[in-house]
């Protein structure tokens, strides 16, 4: 299931990882979203097939429907569905009768905290949300600045190229933006200057994203939902204790068990705010989008993020080639249920087999013979088994 708001870039990494596991792969498009996602498809399957891929391993429905989807999920032939998108799809894909892994949306909360290098901090903040103009699901939608920097943060944020809308302005762009509660798709993935012009003022050319402050965050003030564009939501809090409160508020406003970010110097306080967040990963020191998706951190580089029961995933982690393959393992005795003389129940065969076959290898590989030792010939190997067998029952 390829989603409308980042279509291209998740199709490629779904085909990528499907074809790393060894898996042919159906691509099922948002309606809106279509051409570019077919476009995607067929250049990858061209590729694919001039590189000698059999016919058929990439392919997607050229006409999308509700119906053809939920026909492809049910399909008995289908052995896993990896779904992107709204939370409809994702409990479709669940509820077919096929195994599924299903991501949810974003609202990630960003705290720029008391010791954070401020100028680090704000120039991450603008790098993740105009990233790929705020379309990325871990994308910052929340700036959360303790009480005594925030007028310094608003400062930096100026400096480089953040637009603070005033009063008249936020309700201007408030209005455009939100439509009966919901998120106007005609915003969706445009530039700053695009969705200032939209709602009725002007931002100096080359502005990266708008800032719009808030007293609240839920449904009082609205922006503060996940936005899929380059506009910010700004609030303060008086102290660690508040910020991770209003985290907390941002993320059960639509965004549970995906991502958080904070920019601080204090790894007390970085520990805290991840463990009090209902989040799967929480970027520290670091645009979120970057982040989140393992480019400037260690997390599992990915452009498709679970987040956990907390957001009604099956998963939490960033997913990869490996969620998509089938793991076979050979259980070899460690813990008698039957002893007998430890010694002598464990041959040199045994040793030399375990261990040595891959599911990947057309055979096993070799491997020396084990070193032996008195007269006996006891290797080393059998030695460790005996005392790991009388270390356990002690």
């Amino acid at each position: 299931m390829i989603p409308t708001t980042n279509p291209t870039s998740t199709s490629i990494y779904k085909i990528l990882i499907a074809i790393k596991s060894g898996n042919a792969i159906i691509g099922s498009p948002h309606p809106n979203a279509a051409k570019c996602t077919f476009a995607v498809f067929d250049i990858l399957r061209k590729a694919a097939e001039q590189a000698g891929a059999p016919s058929g391993l990439i392919s997607c429905m050229e006409i999308p429907s509700i119906e053809g989807a939920s026909l492809l999920m049910k399909d008995p032939r289908i052995a896993m569905i990896l779904s992107t998108g709204g939370p409809g799809i994702v409990r479709a894909a669940y509820s077919s009768g096929n195994p599924a892994i299903g991501v949810g949306a974003g609202n990630t909360p960003v705290y720029i905290e008391l010791s954070a290098n401020l100028e680090k901090a704000v120039r991450d903040v603008i790098t993740g949300k105009s990233f790929d103009n705020g379309l990325i699901c871990s994308s910052e939608q929340t700036l959360i600045s303790d009480k005594k920097i925030y007028d310094t943060v608003k400062k930096k944020l100026a400096e480089y190229r953040a637009y603070l809308t005033t009063a008249q302005e936020k309700e201007k762009l408030q209005s455009l933006m939100i439509k009966n509660g919901k998120l106007n798709v005609d915003i969706v993935g445009k530039y700053a200057v695009q969705i200032a012009e939209m709602a009725g003022f002007s931002v100096p050319r080359g502005t990266k994203i708008l800032v719009a402050e808030v007293k609240e965050i839920g449904p009082g003030e609205p922006l503060t939902q996940e936005k899929l564009s380059p506009v910010l939501t700004m609030i303060a809090a008086d102290g660690p204790s508040m910020a991770i409160r209003r985290a907390n508020e941002v993320l059960n406003y639509g965004g549970l068990g995906h991502t958080a970010a904070i920019h601080t110097n204090d790894e007390r306080i970085a520990v805290e705010f991840g463990m009090k967040t209902p989040v799967s990963r929480v970027v520290v020191n670091s645009p979120a989008v970057h982040g989140a998706v393992g480019k400037s951190s260690s997390l599992m580089r990915s452009l498709t993020l679970g987040c956990g029961t907390e957001g009604g995933n099956s998963i939490s982690d960033n997913v990869s080639p490996l969620h998509l393959i089938n793991r076979r393992r050979i259980a070899w005795e460690t813990n008698p249920v039957n002893p007998t003389s430890l010694a002598s129940a464990i041959t040199d065969e045994h040793v030399s087999i375990k261990g040595n076959y891959s599911r990947f290898d057309d055979a096993p590989a070799k491997k020396s013979q084990p070193a032996v030792y008195g007269e006996s010939g006891i290797s080393g190997q059998q030695i460790d088994q005996i005392i790991e067998a009388f270390r356990r029952k002690r």
